[in-house]
């Protein structure tokens, strides 16, 4: 719902998956604008394949806008020059 109230009308939204998964692309006109996964939370077990799926579509992509949407956890994580916003549903 959150994600769908910020498209514009000729907005699309992908999933990702080829050697990892990212679960939206959003695209404005023909530019890729925003990674997006989504988690509960995120920790030790499931962390690494967020980023990657992350890290894997913007090589893909060249999108360097990214984020992780979680239930209540906030935080920065920077991954060579990628900065992958870590955010709470409640705060979009």
């Amino acid at each position: 719902m959150m994600l769908e109230r910020s498209l514009k009308g000729d907005d699309r939204v992908f999933y990702f998956s080829e050697a990892k998964e990212c679960d939206f692309v959003i695209q404005r006109g023909d530019q890729i604008e925003e990674l997006v996964q989504v988690c509960w939370e995120l920790e030790e077990t499931n962390i690494e394949r967020e980023v990657e799926g992350i890290l894997t579509a913007s090589a893909v992509t060249d999108c360097r806008t990214c984020k992780i949407i979680t239930f209540n956890q906030q935080r920065t994580i920077q991954r060579g020059e990628l900065r992958i916003e870590v955010l709470p549903i409640w705060r979009l």
